[in-house]
């Protein structure tokens, strides 16, 4: 089993902690690797077209849920990607999707990704 499908499993056993923005379309998705110069890997692509982008609890998984990439907010992955590579000079091939409040940062590295 996929750590995606294990992933949905714990999400739909605890629905009570979840808010979620709806899915993303594919044309959204796909306007997001545009905007980023990026593909997303097929299970963060899964994700999207499910959750857009997800509360867990406390945790925020980003996601692409507004076309409006510049004027948006967390937890909007393409957003707040564009603005860290802004303000901190983020290098491309990063594209932040979690941020633990506590000085860490979680971002999927196209310099070393794999097809899922």
């Amino acid at each position: 089993m996929s750590s995606y499908s294990q992933a949905k499993i714990l999400i739909h056993e605890n629905k009570d902690l979840v808010d979620h923005f709806g899915g993303a379309s594919s044309e959204l998705i796909a306007m997001g690797e545009t905007k980023l110069g990026v593909q997303f890997p097929s299970d963060y692509r899964k994700f999207l077209l499910e959750y857009g982008a997800l509360t867990f609890g406390a945790a925020e998984i980003y996601g692409v849920f507004t076309e409006d990439f510049e004027n948006s907010g967390v937890p909007d992955a393409v957003w707040v990607t564009l603005d860290e590579r802004r303000v901190v000079k983020m290098p491309p091939h990063l594209v932040m999707i979690y941020n633990t409040e506590m000085g860490e940062i979680l971002c999927l590295n196209y310099r070393e990704l794999n097809t899922n």
